[in-house]
């Protein structure tokens, strides 16, 4: 059963964008910005900003020569699908382990799959949120593109909040119920890759 309550606004936004550019790709040091990671894979750039201000453009942010989607946009924010917490507070939020290393995986969707995919994550994030761990992870999709955003060490999220499910359908074998949702790559491996750091702020 779906509970319902007004929502309240978070006080640090999450946000991923995505582009691509042959070229170098910088960050640009802002003081709108919490955090923020710079990623690529191939061509293809990802930068993860987290902010108290509300829909940012990556352009303030990172600085390259991005080739323009059909949209003639260089950059597309990619929309959270899933997350383990969410920042309650500032002071709920901050890192306790400041050298903690920012990573990023990857992996495409079968496009049949994407609703099940979503579906049996949005029933782990509201049964069980906050409960595994890896309270900063966090995954986006665009188009059958999922990345998946952690941090090194992982953190406990020790400040518990009531989820939006009052059910109990997470899949007890979770490897098994995600397997199919998986394209295999082109060298036949099925599961998350993971891409190169450039730079974190």
């Amino acid at each position: 059963m779906v509970k319902s309550r007004a929502s309240k606004a978070e006080p640090i936004n999450r946000y991923m964008f995505t582009g691509y550019s042959e070229g170098t790709v910088e960050l640009i040091e802002s003081d709108k910005v919490l955090t923020m990671s710079l990623f690529s894979f191939k061509n293809q750039w990802f930068v993860y900003i987290e902010t108290e201000e509300e829909l940012v453009c990556p352009c303030e942010f990172v600085r390259g020569d991005m080739i323009p989607f059909p949209d003639g946009k260089g950059w597309h924010r990619m929309p959270d699908i899933f997350h383990f917490s969410k920042p309650l507070s500032i002071e709920h939020w901050a890192r306790k382990n400041k050298e903690h290393v920012p990573g990023l995986s990857i992996v495409y969707l079968r496009p049949e799959m994407i609703s099940r995919y979503i579906f049996f994550h949005y029933q782990l994030q509201e049964e069980r949120h906050g409960k595994c761990g890896l309270k900063y992870c966090i995954i986006f999709l665009l188009g059958n593109q999922l990345v998946m955003y952690t941090e090194t060490p992982s953190e406990e999220d020790t400040e518990p909040y009531p989820g939006l499910l009052d059910t109990h359908n997470t899949p007890k074998d979770w490897d098994a119920a995600m397997e199919p949702c998986f394209k295999p790559w082109e060298d036949g491996f099925v599961g998350w890759k993971t891409t190169s750091k450039v730079k974190s702020i």
